[in-house]
C-alpha cells in the first residue's frame, strides 16, 4: 500500500512530486516539466485534482485557477511576465463568459467566450491615452 510522499523522475528530466494516502493521490502535487519549462502546483483529494492550482510557463507567465472534482471551474487569472493580465471564468473545463484583458499600459479589452470555450465577438477595447492627459492644459479665462 502506498502512503506518504513520492517522486517520479522521467528520462527527459521532468519530475512529479506528490503524496499518497491509502494508495490514493492526496495532498499537494508539484509538476516540473523541464522539457517545456512548465511548472504546476496543484492539490489532489481522494485521487482527484481539486482546489487551487497555479501554473507557470517558460516565459514566466502565471495562471491561477481552481479545480472542482478534476475539472477547471470558477474564476481564473493569467498574469503575463510583462505586466499584462487576463481575468476570465472556467465552466466545465472551458473558458466561458466575459473575459477582460488588461495591458500593462492601462488599456483593456473585454471579450466573450462561448459555451465551447471559443472567444467570440464583439470585443470592446478601452485604451487610456496617457499622452493626451499629460499634454493637456486648461486655458485661463
Amino acid at each position: 500500500m502506498k502512503h506518504g510522499p513520492a517522486r517520479l523522475i522521467m528520462s527527459n528530466g521532468d519530475t512529479v512530486s506528490y503524496g499518497y494516502k491509502s494508495d490514493v493521490l492526496d495532498g499537494e502535487a508539484v509538476y516540473n516539466y523541464a522539457s517545456s519549462g512548465v511548472r504546476e502546483i496543484c492539490h489532489f483529494v481522494g485521487g482527484v485534482k481539486t482546489g487551487p492550482s497555479t501554473e507557470w510557463n517558460a516565459k514566466g507567465d502565471e495562471e491561477s485557477r481552481t479545480y472542482a472534482k478534476g475539472v477547471l471551474e470558477g474564476p481564473a487569472t493569467i498574469k503575463g511576465s510583462q505586466g499584462d493580465r487576463l481575468e476570465f471564468t472556467y465552466r466545465a473545463g472551458k473558458r466561458s463568459g466575459t473575459a477582460t484583458y488588461f495591458w500593462a499600459d492601462g488599456s483593456r479589452e473585454i471579450s466573450i467566450y462561448d459555451d465551447d470555450g471559443e472567444e467570440t465577438g464583439p470585443c470592446k477595447l478601452v485604451r487610456i491615452l496617457k499622452s493626451i492627459f499629460l499634454n493637456y492644459s486648461v486655458p485661463n479665462p
